[in-house]
């Protein structure tokens, strides 16, 4: 084929692809090389919708200082506006460490604009990613390391099927400015020992090599596409955790579970390791209820009576107000009115639960009672006041409607034991009948108070009726199997904080305390 000819062939290839993107905002991202000067030039030729050009200074020295300016010139010349940022001498200086602060920048800069990055990432650069990921581990690899971006993503690549020879001939005919990187024929990195090296002879000795490459490439992704309407019908999510029934999991062997468990981690926004999927195979089969496996990052999976609740880590103001919690403690385990003032001079002997403890637990138990509620007219009842505090955590952390009402009862007055006696202050109006009860309590403690509201919204016929605790002293007797949902198995020590009170005081504590 001429070269008019190929030139030919890559407008039309080309110029199609970069028509065929939905109407919408755009973040191009161009480096100053050809296949991403060849983007922008399209985009300008095709388009009208690109929000802005971004550009990434890797710190690398003046190549990639000019390339940032150069980047920065075409884009005005084409009345299209740049956001660029400068890698800092913090971080790793490696091909990972500079691909991470690039990424970091361009979904932040796309978050701000509201718009979708688009890379130049060409079919050959697939080939290469595939190849790359395979010889990393060629015994892992599975078929989420061979979609690669073939794999579905908010990331738009127009140009992915579009090879980097057509990328060139496309822009020798519109004499697209391009500046070369130096560091591209380097072979200090594998993708260009692979690019320059390996793949022409591998496509020599394997004539075919790449295009079946490819081939495996599309039907790994739609093999994990299939594998994703699969996960999406096993999870719920809520928020940032995600339920999985353990009855689902039970009957998949090891290996399924090894293919299983990365992608349902995924959708609560956590990447599992091979050390990680490893354990949570054996915690599929091993874990009792109540125990929970750490993963990387600080995340972790927890397995309940019927479920396996994943959830990603705190942030990091969650892990500061942790670390500052803690720091209440002194020497000799008690907490005085100098460490916190809230207190009211009394000295508690322990924090039994700090604030992001309560945190994580709360957010798990909202993905448990969504997953335990999948259908139905669900009614929460707080008993007032201990578990308003609770109550208005959890109901927020439920992942579809509810309404919500109150009882209220005494049954403690002064005294740091329960007096037995239980007194009912107020008696919700709303219809139960018919609907999903689940009564919302601080603490189950000696029982009296839980039993007689249970006798008394048993009687209007509900559907169901559950009891949720935040906290369990397991020193009731005749309640056995009530509490559906517990936070946290309580010592048997008097309890103050996040809605528990002594005389009224201590409910505003964001933590829970034993009181001295």
């Amino acid at each position: 084929m001429s070269r008019d000819a190929k030139a030919g062939v890559a407008e039309d290839l080309l110029t199609r692809a970069v028509a065929a993107l939905p109407a919408g905002r755009y973040l191009l991202a161009v480096s100053g090389g050809r296949d991403s000067m060849v983007l922008l030039e399209a985009f300008a030729r095709v388009r009208g919708d690109a929000a802005a050009v971004a550009t990434f200074d890797h710190g690398t020295g003046p190549p990639a200082q000019r390339a940032a300016t150069f980047v920065a010139d075409e884009a005005r010349r084409r009345g299209l506006q740049t956001v660029s940022a400068r890698r800092t001498s913090g971080g790793a200086s490696t091909e990972q460490g500079w691909r991470a602060a690039r990424w970091h920048f361009l979904r932040g800069a796309a978050r701000d604009l509201a718009a979708v990055v688009v890379t130049a990432h060409t079919r050959d650069d697939q080939l290469e990613t595939v190849v790359m990921r395979a010889l990393r581990d060629t015994q892992r690899t599975g078929a989420r390391g061979l979609a690669a971006m073939y794999a579905p993503s908010p990331i738009a690549r127009p140009l992915l099927d579009v090879s980097r020879a057509e990328v060139r001939a496309w822009g020798e005919a519109h004499d697209v400015p391009f500046l070369e990187d130096p560091t591209n024929a380097s072979r200090e990195h594998l993708r260009n020992r692979i690019r320059h090296d390996l793949l022409p002879l591998l496509e020599r000795s394997h004539p075919g090599f790449g295009a079946s490459m490819l081939g495996l490439s599309r039907r790994a992704a739609r093999w994990r596409a299939d594998l994703t309407g699969v996960v999406d019908e096993l999870c719920v999510r809520v928020a940032s955790a995600v339920v999985v029934p353990a009855d689902v999991l039970a009957p998949i062997s090891p290996a399924g579970l090894a293919i299983v468990w990365p992608e349902i981690a995924a959708r609560a926004g956590v990447m599992l390791d091979r050390r990680g999927t490893e354990r949570l195979v054996a915690f599929t089969t091993q874990g009792k209820p109540g125990s929970g496996v750490p993963l990387s990052g600080g995340a972790g999976v927890r397995r309940t009576g019927s479920t396996f609740v994943v959830v990603k880590a705190a942030g990091a103001g969650e892990a500061l107000y942790s670390i500052s919690m803690s720091a209440v403690s002194q020497a000799d385990g008690a907490v005085s009115q100098a460490a916190d003032p809230r207190l009211l001079g009394r000295t508690v002997r322990r924090i039994a639960y700090d604030a992001a403890t309560i945190k994580r637990r709360v957010r798990e138990l909202g993905a448990e009672i969504t997953a335990a509620y999948p259908d139905g007219d669900l009614l929460v009842l707080g008993l007032l006041k201990g578990s308003f505090v609770f109550l208005a955590d959890l109901v927020r952390e439920i992942g579809r409607p509810l309404c919500v009402d109150f009882l209220v009862a005494s049954s403690y007055g002064d005294a740091t034991a329960s007096s037995g006696v239980v007194r009912l202050v107020y008696d919700p109006e709303t219809v139960l009948e018919g609907r999903h009860i689940l009564l919302v309590e601080d603490i189950v403690d000696s029982g009296r108070t839980l039993r007689k509201l249970m006798q008394l919204l048993e009687a209007r016929h509900p559907r169901s009726l559950e009891v949720c605790a935040l906290l369990h002293k397991h020193v009731a007797t005749g309640l056995e199997g009530r509490a559906r949902f517990i936070g946290f198995d309580a010592p048997n020590e008097f309890l103050v904080g996040y809605g528990l009170d002594h005389a009224e005081n201590f409910r505003h504590l964001p933590y829970v305390a034993s009181l001295q």
